[in-house]
């Protein structure tokens, strides 16, 4: 399951990259780690723990609970509040994971900052997977 969940992991992670390159007006860097140098707006993704859902020996399938959970930091550009820049970023990144994936979103906004002058917003994201056909996974919407 590592490699699986390694992969979809991935997957999720270029498919986010690109898809607010393509729609958010800010085009945010994308990235699994903090960078060294700051880099606004900035958009970090991290997989948060999963944990056995569900495991049957009839038909050898497991699910796992999973998500993410993406931070969504900004600094005022020019006359655009930075609040403004992670609000917008934040609804991209909220209807990226409802509708592509059908999961689970909940959305914090103005989360508390070490750094007062960025904003940062709080995504998580969270599904139920499914390895009953292998090398396909299934996606259901978790129940919190």
């Amino acid at each position: 399951m590592i490699e699986q969940v390694q992969s979809f992991y991935d997957d999720v992670y270029q498919q986010l990259k690109q898809y607010l390159k393509t729609n958010s007006i800010y085009k945010p860097e994308v990235l699994k780690d903090s960078p060294e140098e700051k880099i606004f707006p900035l958009v970090i993704i991290k997989l948060l723990p999963y944990t056995d859902e569900y495991t049957t020996l009839k038909y050898t399938d497991i699910r796992y609970e999973y998500g993410f959970e993406i931070n969504v930091y900004a600094m005022q550009q020019g006359t655009t509040a930075r609040q403004s820049i992670t609000n917008e970023i934040s609804n991209h990144v909220e209807v990226f994971f409802k509708t592509v994936y059908r999961m689970n979103v909940k959305v914090s906004k103005n989360v508390p900052n070490e750094d007062t002058s960025v904003a940062r917003d709080v995504v998580q994201a969270t599904c139920i997977l499914d390895t009953k056909y292998k090398d396909k996974l299934v996606i259901y919407p978790s129940k919190r």
